[in-house]
């Protein structure tokens, strides 16, 4: 990708998916200030995202997905208030989740499935109201779920990772229709609860160390 990108100070869409650049992105595409959509979904990129991505912009979505990119994501990516989507799932990212993501009330989606993300999910990310889909599979993250989630939480994905402790079955947890924590370390038995979930669709919990009889109202 040429660096000039970097010079097209009215630009607010960049989308370039589905390309063989086979190259890094320009530093300088983060200091755009009129970007708002980022898209370069599966054109072979490598090394980071930029380090100013959403600093200067009101930037809604990045998709960064199935690439050969690095690092962590970015602390900025929400700075100013705006951001909707972040994906960027089969990637080589690494390191913790920035707490700032903590404090994007605006998020409606996540997808970074199939990394190496590690440690805890920030506590605000798991409340955020307006989340209605996040999906975290494939990582290294570790925790218990939190009793509190978003309410709008509709699908919730994270398979093979190593979180703990028991499932939770508060209120809040009641409106998810999508449900995947297989191969964790959850413990315990499985929730009676769980069969008052009135919107679920898909439960999957297989390759745990759940114990104890299946609740008879789910069979």
């Amino acid at each position: 990708m040429p660096d000039d990108f970097g010079k097209l100070q009215n630009l607010s869409v960049l989308n370039l998916f589905y390309n063989q650049l086979s190259s890094e992105i320009p530093k300088s595409i983060g200091r755009l200030p009129a970007l708002i959509h980022f898209s370069l979904l599966s054109v072979n990129l490598s090394g980071v995202l930029p380090p100013d991505l959403g600093r200067y912009s009101m930037l809604k979505t990045v998709e960064a997905s199935s690439n050969k990119l690095t690092g962590r994501l970015l602390e900025f990516l929400c700075n100013r208030g705006k951001l909707v989507g972040v994906s960027g799932y089969n990637n080589n990212l690494n390191g913790e989740l920035p707490e700032s993501l903590g404090n994007c009330s605006s998020l409606l989606m996540m997808s970074i499935s199939r990394n190496a993300v590690t440690s805890n999910i920030p506590i605000g990310l798991w409340t955020a109201s307006n989340l209605r889909y996040l999906m975290l599979s494939s990582n290294l993250f570790t925790g218990e779920l939190l009793d509190e989630v978003s309410r709008n939480l509709r699908r919730l994905e994270i398979s093979n990772n190593m979180f703990s402790g028991k499932i939770s079955t508060e209120a809040s947890w009641r409106n998810l229709m999508f449900f995947n924590a297989s191969n964790n370390l959850f413990c315990g038995t499985i929730p009676q609860e769980l069969t008052a979930f009135p919107l679920v669709i898909t439960l999957l919990l297989d390759r745990n160390r759940l114990t104890r009889a299946i609740p008879s109202d789910i069979v």
